[in-house]
């Protein structure tokens, strides 16, 4: 979370997604989180 902290201070737009339970890792809800992100982004 410092790193959400200091970029968001630093004025980026960024977002941050946690899901109890989930260790260090990336689930398959992380990877539609991140799917839908890079398609409005790149506007597929």
């Amino acid at each position: 979370m410092k790193a959400f902290e200091r970029l968001k201070k630093l004025g980026f737009d960024i977002e941050v997604k946690l899901q109890d339970g989930l260790g260090h890792g990336i689930d398959e809800n992380g990877l539609n989180y991140g799917l839908k992100f890079i398609k409005s982004i790149i506007k597929v």
